[in-house]
């Protein structure tokens, strides 16, 4: 501050000098050059000094153990390793692995009862990731969360902050806690950037104790490429983002709640505006995803449309300018199970005289679910909404007929009864 000072003081009075036009001889002249030759140098050096604190300021900061606030400068693609993303073929849950340079990341990690998750980091040979997200506290989302990190270094956890009873969120915080990894729950707004990865969090502003809306969304910018991952956010919250102002034009794009017409908007869609949209999604889905009008969503747009169900294992490969998309099979996404055009949802035994002999059916399609008939307290407990104090009641109203028939249980409604069966685990054998 002294330093500028004395250069506007003198500045001054060689501008005063100059205007009262005094005469000097060779000498002086030459000094008052000289005077001025050297405001212009301290002028110049300030600026130069000035210009090297403001560049040092917007380096990014070097985040090779940590976290760091996203600096917000442009990124250069020239000196890009290149990135993976793999959307594991996980079944009717979410998994995806994001690879680059020495880093990894996990966003959700498949269903509580598979091993598909481990079983690919350790064919890759990840030993170590930097963050795992859990989307939200669904066992098809969180389900392994736990063994993977039994089975590799993780350096932190993000989780939404939505809370439920079930085993397998108690398992996620204790193998958390056990292994003394960072924990956060991001909001929208927040951003950062680990190594050259930029992750910009769109949605939940707040918890509102939906767990599916309440989802964290994210953006992750690699360059010029951009993935948004959704979780299984629905049409409350795609709203919210659409007219939040937020950026959310995206280059590839995971389809929100595997492909229910609970989500994917047209308003939030065109928001998005996505070349590539991806499905997560079992080959033999119960709830007949995805939905015909997200396809034809999709479709209409002209879209480039994946799903697990038809092509397995998806890998996306871009150096930040561009990208190629690897996978497992070949085949045309279409609407439900073999080709079924309705979104089924389901049905509450208050709809209907009696269970019906198809909702048995697929109550026990999944051979390693959780029979409520046979099934101990403790098993019990790793159902959506079945804690300690509930599972007694289950045991107590045996049999059940459909998994619908939990609402003969006090304090499981009709609502809890469909997340309870999206959920995927509760069955009748």
């Amino acid at each position: 501050m002294r330093r500028q000072l004395q250069i506007i003081i003198l500045l001054m009075i060689v501008t005063l000098v100059a205007a009262c036009g005094i005469n000097n001889n060779d000498t002086e002249s030459i000094e008052n050059n000289a005077s001025a030759q050297e405001v212009e140098n301290d002028t110049n050096n300030l600026n130069d000094e000035n210009k090297e604190v403001s560049e040092k300021s917007k380096e990014p900061t070097n985040d090779k153990d940590i976290l760091t606030e996203k600096t917000g400068e442009k990124q250069s693609n020239k000196n890009l390793s290149g990135m993976k993303v793999h959307f594991i073929d996980v079944g009717q849950a979410d998994a995806a692995l994001i690879q680059y340079d020495d880093r990894a990341i996990l966003i959700d990690s498949g269903n509580w009862n598979g091993n598909q998750t481990v079983n690919y980091l350790n064919d890759l040979g990840v030993k170590k990731l930097d963050l795992i997200v859990g989307s939200h506290p669904h066992a098809d989302h969180i389900g392994q969360i736990d063994k993977v990190i039994n089975e590799v270094e993780v350096d932190e956890v993000w989780m939404s902050g939505g809370t439920t009873t079930s085993r397998v969120f108690q398992r996620v915080l204790k193998a958390i806690d056990q292994n003394d990894i960072g924990y956060d729950e991001p909001r929208a707004g927040d951003s950062f950037q680990i190594g050259d990865l930029k992750i910009h969090i769109l949605s939940p502003t707040s918890i509102t104790g939906n767990l599916n809306d309440d989802s964290i969304v994210m953006k992750l910018t690699y360059g010029e490429i951009s993935f948004l991952f959704t979780g299984d956010a629905e049409t409350p919250a795609e709203n919210k983002m659409v007219s939040s102002g937020q950026n959310l034009d995206s280059t590839i794009l995971k389809v929100g709640h595997h492909g229910s017409d609970t989500s994917s908007t047209q308003a939030f869609v065109d928001k998005v505006d996505p070349k590539i949209a991806i499905i997560s999604v079992a080959a033999k889905s119960k709830y007949n995803h995805p939905s015909k009008s997200v396809v034809d969503r999709f479709n209409q747009r002209g879209t480039d449309l994946y799903a697990t169900k038809i092509h397995g294992t998806i890998v996306v490969s871009t150096d930040g300018s561009s990208y190629d998309i690897s996978t497992n099979k070949s085949g045309k996404v279409a609407a439900g199970d073999a080709g079924k055009n309705k979104d089924k949802k389901p049905t509450s035994s208050l709809n209907s005289k009696k269970p019906k002999k198809e909702n048995k059916l697929k109550d026990s399609s999944n051979s390693h679910c959780i029979d409520i008939n046979n099934a101990s307290e403790t098993e019990l407990q790793g159902i959506k909404y079945i804690g300690e104090a509930t599972a007694p009641k289950v045991v107590a109203a045996r049999p059940f007929n459909s998994v619908d028939e939990l609402t003969k249980v006090s304090g499981i409604a009709d609502k809890k009864i469909i997340e309870i069966k999206e959920e995927g685990i509760a069955c009748v054998k």
